[in-house]
């Protein structure tokens, strides 16, 4: 699904700017949470998948990848240190006891 809007957003450059923010918004959560989820289930498996999902964007479109990445959910999910994983762990659940969701 990533991938798809991915393309979508690169290709179709909206005419309608305010929808292509949201779409790139849309983007960054999705991405952001999807890593998050595999950082909290820990296995080297799971860290490979999120390795995988960063690599795929960046291979389908670079713009978008340099974007996603200097994003502060781009930041916070693809750290490699354990400590920047714990942070981000940290993050994810207080944002989760404010909003409430999952």
């Amino acid at each position: 699904m990533l991938r798809i809007l991915s393309n979508y957003i690169s290709k179709e450059k909206l005419k309608n700017k305010r929808l292509n923010q949201y779409m790139f918004s849309y983007l960054t959560i999705c991405t952001g949470v999807s890593s998050i989820l595999l950082i909290l289930e820990g296995s080297r498996e799971s860290l490979s998948k999120k390795n995988e999902l960063w690599k795929t964007i960046k291979d389908e479109n670079l713009e978008i990848y340099k974007k996603l990445r200097m994003s502060s959910i781009g930041i916070l999910a693809n750290t490699k240190s354990k400590t920047g994983q714990k942070i981000a762990i940290s993050v994810y659940k207080f944002f989760k006891k404010i909003v409430g969701f999952n």
